[in-house]
């Protein structure tokens, strides 16, 4: 994974560009499938200048994120405890991420984030094991930051039902071909 990069995978400057007008559908977050198996999967995303993936889980799973373009704000938490009321304790982590580092999470470490795009957009290669699953208890579950400061945030699930479904299918805009 370290040596690879965005030529690798067919992808120039301004993918996203290129994706959107090979598509002809507007949208700031691209996810491009690699390779699935029931052990991993590997896909690409391509984040236009200022896009975001909003925070959520990765539960029981390890991530590897290799910025191959551009930059990312990554914001990541750590769930601590449950409050009782639907909200959750957590610490946090903000950083800004340049190609061509690394970003990782874990079951335990790191294991909800969010990404925003810098300036440029961003490239990303993700590499997550096991894969999502919803019926192996690997589902996806979006949260909002109800209160941050500093180091500590409370955290809520907030994407289930109509309106998960809607956020998926927002980040599942898939395009396999190559990115100019």
């Amino acid at each position: 994974m370290a040596a690879v990069d965005a030529a690798d995978l067919g992808v120039g400057p301004g993918a996203w560009c290129a994706a959107e007008a090979r598509s002809g559908r507007r949208c700031d977050v691209w996810h491009v499938p690699v390779a699935e198996s029931p052990d991993y999967s590997i896909c690409v995303f391509l984040l236009g200048p200022g896009a975001r993936i909003p925070a959520h889980d990765h539960p029981g799973m390890t991530v590897l994120s290799k910025i191959l373009q551009g930059s990312l704000d990554v914001a990541s938490f750590d769930i601590v405890a449950d409050n009782g009321d639907g909200t959750f304790a957590a610490a946090a982590r903000w950083r800004t991420v340049e190609a061509p580092r690394f970003s990782e999470l874990y079951a335990t470490r790191d294991n909800v984030h969010e990404f925003v795009a810098g300036p440029e957009g961003a490239c990303v290669l993700d590499v997550l094991s096991p894969p999502y699953d919803a019926a192996g208890g690997r589902d996806c579950h979006y949260v909002r930051v109800v209160r941050a400061d500093g180091a500590a945030a409370v955290l809520e699930v907030y994407a289930d039902g109509v309106e998960k479904n809607r956020l998926q299918t927002s980040l599942s805009r898939s395009n396999r071909s190559r990115f100019g």
